[in-house]
């Protein structure tokens, strides 16, 4: 990082300080040894074109041996900022006035699966009769062989590697009077404007969803017995509800949520000496602060909802050519990420009162009350969960599985997919403004 920064003295009571600041991180990791596909003989034909340089991982069911692999991953984080800070003394006035610009970019790619991952498992192992070490031993040894012969249990892959370039702007203004009404009794009155843009995505690639959206009429069939989607009907829409920054549906042009331009923030503030000796000053204050929010959570929404990436998945293939047998689509509801169209800025109010006397030279006692509250704080959660009461009113829908098989971990697991608020879809982990501390 770096500042230029100049300080004008116009007069002894007006100065100004104005500058630019750059400041810039980065995590970066490369690939390295034969885990790199430029220093591998490892040539398996793969569904798709693998943009990460890297051969695929292995992971086993039952052993520790797993190939796996990260990177190549470079984020990065870059902010312009341009500031100007002007100092008036009038009188028994301290007036201070000023700006602050913030250009804020944000690029990461995924890393995830798109150098794909061969599973194997212990299918074929002969354990009748076997139990503790001797079953592990059975099935760690029938998974080795099923890995020399080549024989995979599952294949996944995804189809790109999204790289997203969020970029923000900032922009605060802010005004102060520095009161001295006597000299034993200073007033200090600010007000501060934050104007926060919603960030965007030069990629195009940002996306959410919105519940308003949604229609339910393009819902899918969720079967009940098993939380699966099993059929989808004419007017079925895999992205219902789901909207893409920039598209005809986006209500925010290339951003997803709704901008708040109200953002001021008061502050008032005093220091009264009550008998003018100097041995004692009562002070208080109030003030509200905005914050500008996160921005790396819009990228959690590119890397988890459609359409840009897919993912294949087929099973019971050969490690030396995975496409020779037939790809299988997930019957299991898509999970997604979004950010609430509502979004409001956060702020917190701050407010205190203290009082220091001397009592003796060198020594002070002091005591105050200090409060803060925050609102519209940032959180997450679920949006798509099952309403009180709905296994009860939804005639037809199990309250627990019939057997321990996806999506049920154990028979006691209740299908929830088919009683969810928005049908055809699993957990969509929202990002919320609505919470208080």
């Amino acid at each position: 990082s770096w500042v230029v920064k100049s300080v004008n003295v116009f007069t002894p009571s007006f100065i100004m300080e104005a500058g630019y600041a750059y400041s810039y991180g980065a995590i970066i990791s490369r690939l390295d040894g034969k885990i790199s596909s430029s220093k591998s003989t490892i040539t398996t034909p793969l569904p798709f074109t693998v943009t990460l340089g890297r051969i695929p991982a292995t992971t086993r069911t039952n052993g520790p041996s797993n190939v796996t692999g990260f990177g190549p991953y470079d984020d990065f984080n870059r902010n312009h900022n341009v500031f100007a800070n002007l100092s008036k003394q009038f009188r028994r006035h301290t007036i201070k006035f000023g700006f602050s610009y913030n250009h804020y970019q944000k690029t990461e790619n995924a890393g995830g699966n798109n150098a794909a991952t061969f599973n194997f498992n212990a299918n074929g192992a002969v354990t009748a009769g076997l139990t503790g070490t001797a079953l592990a031993d059975a099935r760690f040894q029938q998974e080795w062989a099923n890995f020399l012969v080549g024989d995979v249990n599952t294949f996944t892959q995804a189809s790109l590697d999204l790289t997203p370039d969020i970029q923000t702007n900032q922009l605060e203004t802010y005004v102060q009077d520095s009161w001295k009404v006597h000299p034993n009794l200073t007033l200090d009155f600010g007000l501060r404007h934050s104007l926060f843009r919603q960030p965007h995505d030069n990629n195009k690639l940002l996306t959410t969803f919105d519940p308003a959206a949604y229609d339910p009429a393009r819902a899918p069939v969720v079967s009940t017995t098993t939380g699966l989607i099993t059929s989808a009907s004419g007017t079925y829409d895999p992205l219902n509800g789901v909207i893409i920054a920039g598209a005809a549906n986006a209500k925010y042009g290339t951003k997803v949520a709704k901008e708040d331009n109200l953002n001021f923030a008061p502050r008032l503030g005093f220091s009264w000496d009550p008998f003018g000796k100097g041995k004692t000053a009562i002070r208080g204050g109030y003030g509200i602060a905005y914050d500008s929010g996160l921005v790396g959570i819009l990228e959690q929404n590119i890397f988890a909802n459609p359409p840009f990436t897919q993912s294949v998945s087929i099973s019971n293939t050969r490690l030396e050519n995975a496409v020779a047998a037939a790809p299988t689509l997930s019957a299991n509801p898509t999970v997604l990420r979004a950010t609430s169209p509502d979004m409001k800025i956060p702020y917190a109010q701050s407010w205190s009162v203290d009082v220091q006397q001397e009592v003796a030279a060198r020594t002070i006692v002091a005591f105050g009350y200090y409060g803060n509250k925050g609102t519209h704080l940032i959180g997450i959660a679920d949006i798509n969960q099952p309403l009180p009461g709905r296994l009860v009113i939804n005639n037809g829908v199990p309250a627990v599985c019939a057997v321990a098989v996806a999506p049920c971990t154990t028979v006691a697991s209740p299908h929830i997919n088919a009683v969810r608020p928005y049908l055809g879809y699993g957990p969509i982990n929202s990002i919320l403004s609505q919470f208080t501390s």
